[in-house]
């Protein structure tokens, strides 16, 4: 595998903005921001997707997620907070590296994460609980 440029974030070869990190996790800010001070949390030990991570690194990380929002709304003064997280390109996933966005967003800053709504057909939706359940 060629190494991602998360990996390399983690050890330094390549900068970065830090914001924290810790034993298991990293945050700092995308250089391609949705908005000014979108952070990027990711587990230091890689991972391409959510399905991959030790149960530890992911509540780490998961924990880190929820200090850099909290901390957000009081250093940004944000009225909101877009978390957001792919799997795969099908999901939008660009660097396959496990990652978390959160995104700082102001009331009416016309960012808009929309996407058209299906609906289920006569039973459909019970179909759909039952292969998930199932599976767990």
């Amino acid at each position: 595998m060629e190494e991602c440029i998360f990996c390399g974030i983690v050890k330094g070869e390549i900068l970065s903005a830090r914001v924290t990190d810790t034993e298991r996790s990293l945050a700092f800010l995308d250089i391609m921001p949705a908005r000014k001070g979108h952070v990027l949390v990711i587990p230091k030990k890689h991972a391409e997707i959510i399905t991959d991570l030790e149960p530890a690194d992911l509540q780490d990380v998961v924990i880190i997620v929820q200090r850099v929002a909290d901390t957000m709304f009081k250093a940004l003064k944000c009225d909101g907070v877009n978390i957001h997280q792919c799997n795969r390109s099908a999901a939008g996933q660009v660097v396959n590296h496990v990652h978390f966005h959160l995104i700082p967003r102001k009331e009416g800053d016309n960012l808009n994460f929309g996407w058209p709504h299906e609906t289920y057909g006569k039973g459909e939706i019970e179909q759909f609980a039952e292969k998930i359940k199932n599976q767990l």
